[in-house]
């Protein structure tokens, strides 16, 4: 269950999170992959800027009650504790409010999540906490065992007093869960066919550190290291482009193409190794395409494969009304432009010859009638002169024939 918070209506001053949301549905391809990842995409559940924290504890105790094997929970949003004297986290949601009296009631209560996956009939519980003051979240600072199961792990992108990071250098996920899923998605160096979080936290830590981001930490209990959630793409050997993508690669279509090189792109950033050198490969064969359209989707395709850059949906650009470009057609659509091409001469000649009268002790309603007179022939002169030089329209369609 990956539940998150990327908007805040209750407190307007408070910035958004627009990496939360990317992070949700970002894990959620990378751990329910059909080839490589652990989970069923049917038993994901995703809750994004839901503002009653009792919808998100019924949701989550229905899932820790479904649940057998491993219970995967993700918390993602601002966070902070509830008071001074006590460790409690409180994360917020959209609706919460901070400058009220007990605006805890509107923030979701890392206590009563825990008591909730204590419950579970899941033999392994597995938390990961994205926030600021993640650390809180611990055994050791809580005071208390976890989880009363078989095995746990607890993983936090910063310390009890830490402050998480909103942005990963991709600019696409939070910086925490954006190194989480560069090692997911990619793999690691090694023999290792499967990955567990404890077997990916030391490069997680070294791979933050090294960017000068909070450290994170965890906790873990009994077997959990055991626990695998995803292949190690780095040994993936026998990965195929699916058949859908391949036949739009295919298409004699210019825009089934670039969709199929958009779909090709999205799994390039999702897998690593020998299954990454494919589509580069692929890709980097569809740079010469004739048409314009594939060419430019693949450039940015590459690049953001190259990056791990999700590229921006396609525009829908507004319609732009047909034009009928028939030059047969074009003196009748020009004939009424000499009449407002000349109207500005006509005005400049009514004020001038105004002006001139009034100077000349003309009486100003006087010189005001006479000066219209005088640039309305002004006009009717320039107008006809106009129409004089315009050359004669030829013969339609239906004159010829």
């Amino acid at each position: 269950m990956l539940i998150g918070t990327s908007t805040y209506t209750g407190m307007p001053g408070t910035a958004t999170l627009p990496g939360v949301r990317n992070n949700i549905s970002d894990l959620i391809n990378v751990l329910a992959d059909p080839v490589n990842g652990g989970f069923s995409r049917d038993n994901c559940i995703s809750l994004i800027d839901e503002p009653d924290p009792e919808v998100i504890l019924q949701k989550l105790d229905e899932a820790a009650e479904q649940a057998q094997d491993v219970l995967l929970v993700y918390l993602a949003a601002h966070a902070t504790p509830k008071d001074n004297v006590s460790n409690e986290l409180a994360i917020l949601l959209s609706g919460t409010d901070t400058t009220k009296r007990r605006w805890w009631r509107d923030a979701l209560s890392y206590n009563d999540t825990r008591q909730v996956l204590r419950e579970s009939r899941a033999r392994n519980t597995i938390v990961i906490v994205d926030t600021c003051f993640a650390g809180r979240v611990l055994p050791e600072v809580l005071g208390t065992d976890l989880f009363d199961v078989g095995g746990a792990y607890t993983l936090a992108a910063v310390g009890p007093n830490g402050r998480a990071s909103a942005k990963h250098w991709s600019r696409q996920n939070t910086a925490f869960t954006g190194v989480l899923l560069q090692f997911l998605s990619e793999g690691v160096a090694g023999p290792d066919p499967l990955l567990s979080l404890p077997r990916i936290y030391p490069l997680l830590r070294a791979e933050l550190t090294a960017h000068e981001y909070p450290v994170p930490h965890q906790h873990q209990t009994n077997e959990i290291e055991q626990i695998a959630i995803v292949r190690n793409r780095s040994q993936v050997t026998d990965w195929t482009v699916p058949k859908e993508i391949a036949e739009g690669l295919n298409s004699l279509i210019p825009t089934v193409r670039r969709e199929a090189v958009a779909a090709l792109g999205a799994l390039g950033r999702g897998v690593g190794g020998v299954a990454r050198d494919q589509v580069r490969t692929i890709l980097t064969g569809m740079v010469a395409d004739d048409s314009n359209l594939v060419r430019d989707e693949v450039r940015h395709v590459l690049d953001a494969v190259e990056n791990g850059v999700a590229r921006p949906a396609h525009p829908v650009w507004p319609r732009v009304p047909e034009v009928d470009l028939d030059p047969r057609i074009w003196p009748e659509r020009t004939r009424s432009r000499p009449a407002r091409c000349w109207l500005p001469v006509g005005v400049v000649a009514w004020v001038a010859a105004a002006l001139f009268l009034w100077w000349r002790d003309w009486i100003i309603w006087q010189a005001a009638i006479a000066g219209l007179a005088i640039g309305v022939l002004g006009w009717l002169a320039a107008f006809a002169g106009a129409r004089l030089a315009e050359p004669a329209a030829g013969p339609t369609q239906g004159e010829e024939e």
